[in-house]
């Protein structure tokens, strides 16, 4: 049944309502509020910070008829992604109950919408204000400085955010639950295809780190084996950028073994061991693995080149060629300088910028060392370029070598002290570049890029930097230094461009490309 009520009765409704009112005057107290403002807070820029670097600092302003009475206020501040799920209000999204706000960012990188609610607690009255933040990491690329941190991984971080201005994020693991025991190396493989990786080399394991940040979500690389091992302990990786047939992540683990998996196909594992030359005989792998660096600029870009591999049983280089599944004896179309077979031990392996690769060896019988260069080339048309004893000008062991992307020098360290050898005259004697007298020298390393394309010049500058790392004993504690360094030409001595101090005990240094 419907109901129909005339129009007629709605001034009858308004006259009695009136009425009523007039009736209870005076039957309430009324009394002003205290009404809260808030200032201080920028509502319209975003505020700009680092994950891992910066703290977001923000000092609002209250303004209110009582507002010395500091206890009379409870605050909350929180962040929600913008692309989040806004209409969530949930207590994890609290980052602080401070009046001002100083919240270590550790978010992933993004936009945020921020939220302060400030409660009069006497009136029980809110009041809130509304606020953007913009979210950087340096993570996703920059220098990955591996730290022991009392027998535990320790991840300090540094990336340049223009030409002179660095970044620099410490100890970015320290409210992460890593407990993988003793740290012994960290390794990032660049893969156009399949999605670039950085591995962590501990005790108990290796582990794929999370690609955006490095931190949670680490997987443990036995679950990346055909057949699963305990525990997966690489000494050794290098993978392949370009390839006709299969591009390759090539491994090296602690008993030597040598794997590969073909990354252009989805899930793809490490399904058996190919130390084995021609597939038969079974050899110790190196852990030093060669693989040419594409260099856009001068046109080289190495399909189906040469991975090389040594073999430590024989003593003898071998490749792996892209379309074979395991290794054989390295071919080369001149034989000018050395053999394949070479009864040294393997040292050191680099590809520099120039398209050559360099081995190191040593002999372990005069107790020398030797330099191999080599041009592995476009379907394994590899030549030999360099073959010379390297001038030693110490007794001391050497500990590290490193090869300058372009230019003609060879460095080599003891714990104390950098060598530069300039091997396009062998005639000369080396000298003295660093000396740290009571600093050891942890790493050396130069960091061709191997992504060209995506970096100002700027940028490309930094591929040319010599990185040397030496840990400072003080007493109880070491910590780390690193330094970066450029070498003129002609053999003049190198100029530091930059020093960062404050990092852990450095045992590894990796580049994380864009």
């Amino acid at each position: 049944m419907k109901i129909f009520i005339s129009s007629i009765l709605y001034p009858i409704a308004v006259v009695a309502l009136l009425s009523s009112c007039l009736k209870d005057k005076g039957n309430y107290d009324y009394k002003e509020i205290n009404e809260v403002g808030i200032g201080g807070v920028e509502q319209k820029i975003p505020y700009e910070v680092f994950s891992f670097i910066d703290t977001l600092k923000i000092n609002p302003l209250i303004q209110a008829a009582d507002v010395e009475d500091k206890n009379r206020y409870n605050y909350e501040w929180k962040l929600i992604k913008s692309s989040g799920d806004q209409t969530v209000d949930s207590i994890d999204y609290v980052i602080s109950t401070d009046p001002q706000l100083k919240y270590p960012v550790t978010l992933p990188a993004g936009e945020y919408k921020g939220y302060l609610k400030v409660t009069d607690k006497v009136e029980e009255t809110s009041w809130g204000v509304t606020f953007f933040v913009l979210v950087r990491t340096i993570t996703n690329e920059g220098y990955m400085v591996l730290c022991d941190d009392g027998g535990k991984g320790r991840l300090d971080v540094i990336a340049s955010v223009s030409e002179k201005e660095y970044k620099i994020a410490y100890d970015i693991w320290k409210n992460e639950d890593y407990d993988w025991g003793k740290p012994y190396a960290i390794f990032f493989n660049y893969n156009l295809q399949s999605g670039s990786t950085t591995y962590y080399v501990a005790e108990k394991g290796t582990y794929g780190l999370n690609k955006n940040l490095l931190t949670s979500e680490a997987q443990d690389m036995k679950w990346a084996f055909g057949e699963v091992p305990e525990k997966v302990s690489i000494k050794g990786m290098n993978s392949t950028t370009f390839s006709f047939d299969r591009r390759r992540e090539v491994l090296v683990n602690e008993k030597n073994q040598l794997y590969a998996r073909n990354t252009t196909l989805g899930g793809s594992l490490f399904e058996f061991p190919i130390n084995f030359v021609n597939g038969r005989d079974e050899f110790k792998a190196s852990k030093h693995i060669g693989m040419p660096i594409p260099n856009s600029l001068a046109g080289y870009f190495p399909y189906g080149h040469t991975i090389l591999i040594y073999d430590e049983t024989n003593k003898q280089f071998l490749e792996l060629i892209d379309k074979n599944e395991f290794p054989t004896p390295i071919k080369f179309s001149n034989t000018n300088y050395f053999p394949t077979l070479t009864g040294r031990d393997m040292v050191h392996v680099e590809s520099t910028s120039n398209g050559l690769t360099f081995a190191v060896l040593k002999d372990p019988i005069d107790k020398k060392f030797y330099m191999y260069g080599m041009r592995l080339g476009e379907n394994a048309v590899n030549t030999q370029q360099y073959y010379m004893e390297i001038p030693i000008a110490t007794t001391s062991t050497i500990n590290h070598f490193a090869f300058h992307p372009v230019l003609p020098y060879l460095f080599y360290a003891t714990d104390h002290t950098v060598y530069q050898f300039d091997y396009s005259q062998p005639n000369l004697s080396p000298k003295v570049a660093l000396n740290y007298p009571n600093d050891k020298i942890a790493v050396m390393k130069y960091f061709p890029l191997v992504g060209w394309n995506p970096y100002a010049l700027w940028e490309r500058e930094k591929a040319f930097k010599l990185f040397v790392a030496r840990n400072v004993d003080k007493g109880a504690d070491e910590t780390g230094v690193l330094e970066l360094y450029t070498a003129p030409a002609l053999g003049q001595p190198l100029v530091r461009n930059a020093e960062f101090e404050g990092l852990g005990k450095i045992i590894d240094i990796e580049i994380r490309e864009r």
